[in-house]
Order: C-alpha cells, then structure tokens, then sequence
C-alpha cells in the first residue's frame, strides 16, 4: 500500500513540474500571405535564439498558419521565406516567459 502511494505521489510530482514548465514557455503563431493577402501553404518560418543560436522551424499549412511552441523566452530573429517570395525576418523580437505572439507577415 505503502508503494502505491508513494508512487502516485511521485507520478503527480512529476506531472506538475511539466506543466508548471509549460507556463514559461513561449508560443509564437500568425498566418503567412502574399500581398493580396492570399495565404502562402509551405512556407518555411524559422525562430532563432538570438543568445544561443538555437533554431526552431515550422512550416504553413494550407491556410497559411504557423505555430512554434515551448520556445524558451528571450530575443528571437524570425525568419519567413516561400518558394517564389523575397524572405523577411523580425530582428530581435524580445518575448518574456508565457506570451503567445501573434505574428502575421505578407510576402512579396
């Protein structure tokens, strides 16, 4: 009986750890599209840690949208590029610990 609690206590312990972890991380998401404001499918977006140089990509689905999560908080360069677009980025986008980011961006 002992065992069993202990081991349920442990498993709860460790859940809330995780899910306390998810509240400090970063979401960035937003829609991709061209200048008349078409969505552009398979679009590459690409955050980069501006300290550690870490990377994180995601790609559009059909209606242009975006979504990279648990990225951890600090400045970031974004960068969105398309087949048959010019690529932009957003240098030093600083995010904090929780923030959902909307970032939608046209394309030419």
């Amino acid at each position: 009986m002992r065992k069993t609690v202990l081991l349920v206590f442990l498993c709860l312990a460790a859940a809330a750890g995780a899910f306390a972890q998810d509240l400090d991380d970063v979401v960035i998401s937003g829609r991709v599209v061209d200048t008349n404001g078409q969505a552009i499918a398979g679009a590459t977006v690409t955050a980069r840690q501006t300290a550690t140089g870490q990377e994180r990509t995601a790609t559009t689905n059909s209606d242009g949208r975006y979504r990279l999560i648990e990225l951890p908080p600090g400045p970031y360069t974004i960068r969105f590029a398309a087949t048959g677009f010019g690529a932009k980025e957003r240098v030093e986008l600083n995010t904090i610990s929780g923030q959902n980011l909307q970032l939608d961006i046209d394309l030419s």
